[in-house]
């Protein structure tokens, strides 16, 4: 298995999983079997904190300005979809890398059509 994404127009989608009031900040490396891209964070699940946390994260991970993620499923639930505006193919396949790269696995993730 692998972490499916999808690019939806401009748009590409993140499913992930996290895990709030953890020790530090961070996004765990691909397992096998992973679905999900795992992240931890500091902040507590109350008033949207691990929400911020999470989009922060992946702004900082991902070298992409805060800005241009959006959560778009899950805002009270630890299982959410995260969209990350693109303007074209180029930056959907950099942002891959980054991941790839964040992630320590060249084959973590495939498509979903």
């Amino acid at each position: 298995m692998a972490i499916q994404l999808r690019l939806q127009g401009n748009t590409l989608m993140v499913p992930v999983k996290v895990t709030p009031k953890g020790r530090r900040n961070e996004i765990l490396p691909f397992r096998e079997g992973d679905v999900w891209l795992k992240l931890k964070v500091t902040a507590p699940p109350e008033d949207g904190a691990a929400n911020t946390a999470v989009l922060s994260l992946l702004s900082k991970q991902l070298q992409t300005p805060i800005s241009c993620l959006r959560l778009l499923s899950g805002h009270q639930a630890r299982q959410k979809q995260v969209c990350i505006a693109v303007s074209n193919a180029e930056e959907s396949a950099l942002l891959q890398a980054r991941l790839a790269q964040v992630l320590q696995s060249d084959s973590a993730f495939c498509f979903a059509q």
